[in-house]
Formats: C-alpha cells, structure tokens, sequence
C-alpha cells in the first residue's frame, strides 16, 4: 500500500485474508480505517486472521467451498453480490 489514508472509509475486497500476506494487509488496511470483506474458504484458528482477532473487525463471507477456478469466479461472484445486498 503507498498511501494508507487513500484506504480511509473505503471498502476493500481482500482475498487470501486468511493467509500469511492477506493477514498483514487486513490489519494494514483496518489500522488506516478502511472496511474489509474477505471471502474465506474455509475456517482455520490457526490462521493469523483469527489468532489476531481481525477476522471479527471484518465482514467475513464464509464456506465458500472453491475447488477450480470456475467455482472460484462463482464465489467471488457471491461474496460482491452478498456485499452488495447488505450496503443496499
């Protein structure tokens, strides 16, 4: 991220949030004031999302259940959809 305050009450789509480097920029991108929603594949403990506690500053879309890239598209299509029915 080259400007944090760019990310200031926006809404950022962050996939991978559960991982290593998704978990670094959810925290990043909270800490300078932006909303964060992150489709999740599945539910890990171990994740540092849910370690840190960030996974309930989030708008999580869970059970996803991606196995291929073509269900990938369909979740990721569901999640915007779910965002965008909630905001309305």
């Amino acid at each position: 991220m080259t400007d944090p305050v760019a990310y200031t009450g926006r809404t950022v789509l962050v996939t991978g949030a559960s991982g290593i480097v998704g978990s670094w920029l959810v925290r990043s991108l909270l800490s300078s004031g932006a909303s964060v929603v992150a489709p999740l594949r599945d539910e890990d403990p171990r994740s540092e999302l849910a370690r840190s506690g960030d996974d309930r500053r989030v708008a999580c879309v869970r059970g996803l259940g991606w196995a291929s890239a073509f269900t990938l598209h369909d979740g990721l299509k569901r999640t915007v959809e779910w965002y965008r029915e909630i905001l309305l």
